[in-house]
């Protein structure tokens, strides 16, 4: 479960912006909530659902990409001459300045009730900095960290057992990334949990089709989970009874060219079966789920998603969870995550949004809500609802958001001045 995330000079943040999950001592929805387990003995309460509002072009897909783009350069080792992608710097500096050369990360998170604080530093072709530690009664106790080398080698450190172990790595590679395949009782957990996390743009086609692919290949053999993807997709009022996922025969891929066969973007197929009554009864006609509308599509990948998420307590981050859903199914899937019955190992959901009918008392709590907002240098900034002093939990959230009071709505000008000093517009028309 992820505490807290820290970001710096990334894209558009400059500086230092903290995201925690961390709740506030609120008394309203209590089922909202959870104590996380850890080795301090803390009474550690955190948010089971996070939603994050603001104008277009706020930093609110940026904060998602930063987490992104670290469990990213964690599962996949770049080549030893690429550049870091996790390094993609605020742009509006002073050519002139020396500040902010790195961008910088940090995450505070719980693995098997252990507290770890894990930190990263990148520069475009080095990383600067990475320090894995472990949280204790006594202060944060350091497990790893890497320290200069040579040419294109940096020093990695472990420190275990009262001993000091040291390894050549490559500068453009973590730490944490060796610990896939090699063998360690602790950093194997580590580099599983920032596998685990599921990432979701619903607006990027292409990785949609990936983890389609990949929900495929994961459901196809395991029927209670589609049968429990199907009960999403009904309650959803979807007007489909079932869906079903089948394998391409063997006879159609023997038929093809070994050299065409990666033209297959999918070796399974799926099905959505509906109902309809006629003069024989009741009938069902199956439709591939490509014909489907993008939003019964949306909720077959977001439904398969929360469903691994939900059975094994791990965590779920979705850039623009409303987008071609109606505000009601959305709400539903906010629901989910914060019944204790659907939801009893305290998976968390983490989300994008412009659905503004989410900011309902009954569902959500201050602490739960953050919004981005740009000034007039570019530089973005989250805040929470529960930073606002004299807020109750009896506000009309929705109302107060949408008249301004909180912030993060776009600066809309006057239509009427929309095409003001434009030469030749007059003219044009």
């Amino acid at each position: 479960m992820i505490i807290d995330f820290k970001i710096k000079n990334f894209r558009s943040y400059k500086n230092e912006t903290n995201f925690t999950l961390e709740a506030n001592d609120l008394e309203t929805n209590s089922r909202n909530i959870f104590i996380a387990n850890n080795n301090l003995d803390e009474n550690l309460e955190l948010v089971k659902v996070a939603l994050i509002y603001g104008p277009n072009a706020s930093g609110k897909t940026s904060l998602i990409r930063a987490l992104y783009e670290l469990r990213r350069l964690i599962l996949f080792k770049p080549n030893y001459d690429d550049d870091i992608n996790l390094y993609d710097p605020f742009i509006f500096l002073n050519n002139n300045s020396k500040e902010l050369l790195d961008s910088e990360f940090e995450i505070n998170f719980i693995v098997s009730n252990i507290k770890y604080n894990y930190k990263v530093k990148v520069l475009k072709n080095a990383i600067s900095e990475e320090t894995l530690s472990e949280f204790t009664k006594e202060g944060l106790k350091k497990l790893f960290e890497r320290l200069p080398g040579e040419n294109i080698y940096q020093k990695g450190v472990i420190y275990e057992n009262n001993e000091i172990s040291e390894f050549d790595i490559f500068e453009n590679q973590l730490i944490l990334s060796r610990f896939n395949t090699e063998p360690h009782k602790i950093f194997n957990k580590i580099f599983a949990y920032f596998k685990s996390i599921e990432m979701l743009n619903i607006n990027n086609e292409q990785h949609k089709l990936k983890l389609l692919k990949k929900l495929s290949s994961d459901l196809a053999n395991k029927e209670y989970m589609v049968n429990k993807l199907s009960r999403i997709i009904q309650v959803a009022d979807t007007k489909i009874s079932k869906i079903s996922i089948h394998k391409v025969p063997e006879e159609v891929l023997q038929l093809i060219e070994e050299s065409d066969k990666q033209k297959i973007k999918n070796p399974y197929y799926i099905l959505s079966h509906h109902e309809f009554h006629d003069l024989d009864g009741i009938l069902v006609k199956q439709i591939p789920l490509v014909q489907e509308s993008s939003g019964t599509q949306s909720l077959f990948l977001l439904g398969g998603l929360l469903i691994d998420v939900l059975e094994n307590g791990k965590v779920l981050i979705v850039d623009e969870l409303d987008t071609s859903l109606h505000p009601f199914i959305t709400k539903l899937l906010v629901r989910i995550f914060q019944s204790e019955k659907l939801n009893p190992k305290n998976a968390q959901l983490i989300f994008t949004t412009h659905d503004v009918t989410l900011l309902d008392k009954d569902l959500i709590r201050l602490d739960q809500v953050w919004i981005t907002q740009k000034n007039k240098d570019g530089e973005s900034s989250i805040y929470s609802l529960q930073d606002f002093e004299n807020l109750s939990e009896d506000s009309p959230l929705e109302k107060w958001y949408m008249a301004g009071k909180f912030g993060g709505l776009p600066n809309l000008k006057s239509i009427d001045a929309l095409f003001d000093n434009i030469e030749g517009y007059e003219s044009a028309i």
